[in-house]
């Protein structure tokens, strides 16, 4: 079980680089895309894709559970939404600290409004990778 918690991890570690890399670049051009970018966008949600296909994408290896593909799959988009519970932290901590200049309201409206918009720009992305990673990893 230990070995599937961290192929999983691995697999949900690696689909978050790829979308929130692919994302970044999307809104970012090749030119302007610098260190900062890659720091506060890419390296959370490979954090939050590792932690949370450790903790929920080990199962999709259990063929009990996962009878078919798209019960795999449907489990991979459950771990990718799952991630959001710890990608926010670890984007927002960092914004939060290194953003001390505004007032509290003023933050935390920042807070707000890069949550709902950021989740629902990339939450369908998210979930296509999630559902791509599940199926791989029932094959696999």
């Amino acid at each position: 079980m230990q070995r599937q918690r961290i192929k999983a991890g691995l697999a949900f570690g690696i689909a978050g680089f790829v979308a929130a890399f692919s994302i970044v670049s999307f809104f970012f051009t090749f030119a302007s895309l610098n260190v900062k970018y890659l720091l506060f966008y890419v390296l959370p949600a490979t954090v939050a894709g590792t932690i949370s296909g450790g903790i929920l994408g080990a199962a999709i290896f259990d063929k009990e559970e996962t009878r078919n593909v798209f019960r795999a799959a449907s489990h991979g988009v459950l771990t990718a939404a799952f991630s959001y519970i710890f990608f926010w932290p670890l984007f927002l901590g960092p914004s939060a600290i290194f953003n001390n200049n505004d007032t509290a309201l003023n933050n935390f409206l920042s807070i707000c409004a890069a949550i709902f918009i950021g989740t629902f720009w990339t939450l369908p992305f998210s979930i296509v990778c999630g559902a791509i990673v599940g199926a791989i990893l029932y094959y696999a």
